[in-house]
């Protein structure tokens, strides 16, 4: 599942270049494409919500669908403004599909949910390495950018038919008579001061939770290094895999928690420091002392 997620929702970034040359678009109307993914994310919460009242199955098959849809506009290059609709349809869908299945198992899981959560974000970081190592075959074979697309808009149609073929538990609070409305559970759940907590700490992490825009950042900057571009990317890969496998074994307690936010504040130090510069040539390629 987050393999997947992980896998398509790279795709729109990774191939901004290609969508530049081939469709003519400009890099802003890219950065748009984006952004709408983000938007759609925002109209698909309430849908995606309904996960928790039942109807799992419906949502996270039309979720799968409608991933498959918004990525084949990609692969059949429409344009402008339907690839913004596409950008749209993705962000929401890619929520529609995750929370049924994610609630699915965190109810599962029970005392475990700690650890059942570190596989999942392990797993998000194998399907970080999957999508950019696809966009590279598909570049340099003649599948191409829109190819990778295509066939990944089909896995998600196979998807879609495993999980309509797949039955889920029901809600925990089901039994219990929850008919509480989505409206008032908001409004008890915003009463929480860890919820607020949390938004606080997604909202400083996100910004730095994507490997490859940090590499983005480092090539672009004045005078940067590309070697230390790629380290910087690979050195947010390699993090993220040892930190999930850590929890996905031991799952989370105060000390490890305080380990990770002292690596965190670590890190937040350490980040604004300025890559290697590269120093005057001699005319043979090699940096002078």
């Amino acid at each position: 599942m987050r393999v997947l997620d992980e896998w398509w929702s790279y795709l729109p970034a990774g191939s901004i270049d290609d969508q530049v040359t081939d469709l003519g678009l400009s890099y802003g109307q890219a950065g748009w494409l984006l952004a709408l993914l983000t938007l759609g994310g925002l109209v698909g919460s309430p849908v995606a919500a309904l996960a928790d009242r039942g109807h799992r199955r419906l949502i996270a098959t039309g979720g799968a669908v409608l991933i498959a849809a918004g990525l084949l506009a990609f692969a059949m290059s429409a344009p402008f403004p339907v690839l913004a609709v596409a950008a749209v349809v993705l962000g929401g869908a890619s929520d529609m599909m995750i929370r049924p299945l994610e609630s699915s198992l965190a109810d599962a899981a029970g005392p475990d949910l700690d650890r059942m959560l570190g596989r999942q974000h392990l797993l998000t970081w194998v399907g970080d390495f999957i999508a950019p190592a696809f966009l590279a075959v598909g570049a340099a074979t003649v599948i191409g950018w829109r190819g990778v697309f295509a066939i990944t808009a089909a896995v998600f149609v196979v998807f879609a038919a495993v999980l309509a073929a797949s039955s889920f538990p029901a809600p925990a609070n089901a039994d219990e008579g929850g008919d509480e409305s989505l409206l008032r559970s908001a409004r008890t759940l915003l009463r929480h001061r860890e919820v607020w907590l949390l938004a606080a700490a997604e909202f400083v992490l996100l910004p730095l939770d994507e490997a490859f825009l940090g590499f983005a950042v480092a090539r672009s900057a004045a005078d940067g290094n590309s070697a230390a571009a790629q380290l910087l990317a690979a050195g947010v890969v390699v993090g993220g895999l040892v930190g999930a496998a850590v929890v996905s074994r031991r799952g989370l307690d105060r000390p490890l928690v305080v380990v990770g936010c002292g690596l965190l504040m670590a890190g937040a130090g350490v980040a604004p420091a300025r890559l290697p510069q590269r120093g005057p040539t001699d005319g043979r390629g090699r940096g002078r002392a």
